[in-house]
């Protein structure tokens, strides 16, 4: 199903975020963009957006 909603949706995320999950998640997320930022493969701000437009397709789609 994950696969499937990434290649339908073209998601960059494909695990779902489940509202009892949420929190752990977050703070997941927040781990990999802090580490993408220190090694210089992608600013928290872009990694912020691409969060943010996944989420809204998430939204629209499901």
């Amino acid at each position: 199903m994950a696969l499937f909603s990434k290649l339908k949706f073209g998601l960059l995320f494909p695990l779902p975020i489940l509202l009892h999950h949420k929190n752990v998640a977050l703070m997941n997320y927040r781990t990999i963009y802090n580490i993408l930022d220190k090694r210089g493969i992608m600013s928290k701000e872009a990694f912020q957006v691409l969060l943010t437009e996944e989420l809204l397709i998430r939204a629209s789609t499901g």
